[in-house]
């Protein structure tokens, strides 16, 4: 049977806790794989990786997200004005019929 170790930090290591659980085929009802269950210390582990990672991404991806919702922005903006003007040009159109 494949017991599925931990991944953290890019790498694939044994747990120490020694504890299982089985992973079950939806479609069959069957175990098909155990998975192991971590420790306290794997855990904290995992989350420090994972704040760890988080924050490098987050710097990396920040620019080109603030440049794409500031160009979405200025697209709304012209979208709205020029609905705006549209709107303003067909009241002052039906003014110059009514005469």
């Amino acid at each position: 049977m494949l017991d599925i170790n931990h991944f953290i930090d890019g790498a694939s290591f044994t747990g120490t806790s020694g504890r299982f659980s089985d992973v079950f085929n939806p479609n069959t009802g069957e175990v098909q794989a155990r998975v192991q269950l971590a420790s306290v210390a794997e855990m904290d582990r995992a989350v420090q990786a994972a704040q760890t990672a988080f924050a490098a991404w987050l710097r990396r991806r920040i620019e080109p997200v603030k440049h794409r919702l500031d160009r979405v922005g200025c697209d709304l903006h012209d979208q709205l004005l020029l609905r705006v003007s549209s709107i303003s040009c067909l009241a002052v159109c039906s003014a110059c019929t009514r005469f």
